[in-house]
């Protein structure tokens, strides 16, 4: 009866104990995982809170590359197509 009771009591402690480290541990591991993973992207900060004015308008441009011209292609030659009406059927 004495080993039932101590079995019940070490399951109770370690409940609780798994319930607490769930409670406190995990929260403070999440948000420090976080903090590390936005410190290892650069500018995340500054574009997510800076406060824009109403009415402010931004435009960001990339500029296009120009189009590259190969010399070695060929030429285009343009064709008709004929329809040859003595064919025999």
């Amino acid at each position: 009866m004495e080993s039932f009771l101590s079995v019940i009591f070490w399951v109770l402690i370690i409940y609780y104990a798994f319930r607490l480290i769930l409670r406190y541990l995990v929260p403070f591991l999440l948000v420090r995982f976080v903090k590390r993973m936005q410190s290892r992207m650069p500018g995340f900060e500054q574009t997510q809170h800076q406060p824009q004015h109403e009415g402010e308008v931004k435009v960001k441009y990339t500029p296009k590359e120009p189009a590259k011209s190969d010399s070695n292609i060929g030429e285009y030659i343009d064709f008709e197509e004929i329809n040859d009406n003595n064919k025999p059927k």
